[in-house]
C-alpha cells in the first residue's frame, strides 16, 4: 500500500493513473464508489500456497505443472517466515508455524483457471481459486486513499500498482 503522497509521482493536474486488484468480482462496487474507473478483467485463478523448508519443493512443483503443460501466471516467495520445531507422530523433529528457530519461505504459484482435484490432490499444496477484478482509474492520491479506505470494507486488495 502507498504511505505517502511524496512515494507518488504525479501529474500537474495532480491526478495519476492507477491499475488495482481487488479480491472477488466488485466491479459494480467499484463503480459506485468510483464512477470514472475502468475494469479491465475479472479473471480466475488457482493460487496454490506453502511454506517451503526447501527449494527443491518448489522445483517439484513446477516441474509436476510443466509435465502436464501448465505455465504459471505468477511464483511469489516470501522469505523468512516463523517456524518453531515440533514433534511429528512418528517422533522425529518438525518445523511448526509460530517459533523463530528457523525460517521458511512462504509460497504462492498463481495459475490462470481453475485446476481439477486430481491435479490439485497429486501436487499436495493448499489451494484456493482466486477472482481478480482488475481495475484502471485516473485520481488524486487522497482521492486513491478514499476509494481503497471504501472497498476495503468490502473486499480485499490485492495490489496497487502507478502507472
Amino acid at each position: 500500500m502507498i504511505s505517502s503522497a511524496s512515494a507518488v509521482p504525479t501529474a500537474p493536474d495532480g491526478l495519476q493513473t492507477y491499475e488495482i486488484g481487488f479480491d472477488g468480482d466488485v466491479g459494480d462496487l467499484v463503480h459506485r464508489v468510483t464512477p470514472s474507473a475502468r475494469v479491465l478483467s475479472t479473471p480466475t485463478c488457482t493460487v496454490l500456497w506453502h511454506h517451503l523448508d526447501l527449494q527443491s519443493e518448489l522445483d517439484a512443483v513446477l516441474d509436476a505443472l510443466s509435465s502436464v503443460g501448465i505455465t504459471p501466471r505468477q511464483v511469489y516467495e516470501s522469505v523468512g517466515c516463523p517456524r518453531r520445531r515440533g514433534e511429528g507422530r512418528d517422533g522425529a523433529r518438525r518445523l511448526e508455524a509460530g517459533s523463530m528457530s528457523a525460517a521458511s519461505t512462504y509460497c504462492e504459484v498463481r495459475i490462470d483457471g481453475r485446476l481439477g482435484d486430481a491435479i490439485l490432490g497429486h501436487l499436495r499444496w493448499s489451494n484456493r481459486v482466486l477472482q481478480t477484478t482488475i481495475v484502471r482509474v485516473r485520481i488524486s492520491y487522497e482521492a486513491l486513499r478514499a476509494l481503497l479506505a471504501e472497498m476495503s470494507i468490502a473486499t480485499r486488495v490485492d495490489y496497487v500498482i502507478s502507472l
